[in-house]
């Protein structure tokens, strides 16, 4: 599936999304022991960070100064309603090109959405 059919079936569920996984812990171990590996807590950014904001809320808890990136503009503009002062960017991350450096980068439940050949290195 296009990246931008993506986002339009996220666009659909981004509330939903929110309620959903908002307290899940799903994800977190593996983001926490990531962090462990992380010398400098500077700026982090979460690609397809979704509505929730739950791996922003452990990175702002850790240090870091967050971002996040989506596809979708309703998960951004709900994620924008639980973290007002956190930069969002709505794009494709086959075409974004990160504004700054980031001390750490997670995409957890994003790359999978990419059609295979997207997801071969040089080719996204």
């Amino acid at each position: 599936m296009h990246p931008k059919d993506t986002a339009t079936r996220y666009d659909r569920i981004a509330s939903w999304w929110q309620t959903q996984h908002q307290s899940s812990s799903y994800g977190i171990a593996q983001l926490e022991r990531a962090i462990k590996f992380t010398p400098k807590k500077q700026l982090a950014i979460d690609i397809g960070c979704g509505s929730s904001g739950r791996f922003i809320q452990v990175l702002k808890e850790h240090g870091f100064q967050v971002e996040g990136l989506d596809m979708s503009e309703e998960m951004i503009d709900l994620a924008k309603q639980l973290h007002p002062g956190i930069t969002f960017y709505r794009a494709d991350i086959c075409r974004w090109n990160p504004p700054k450096r980031y001390s750490l980068i997670v995409a957890w439940d994003s790359t999978f959405h990419l059609p295979l050949e997207m997801q071969k290195p040089g080719r996204c």
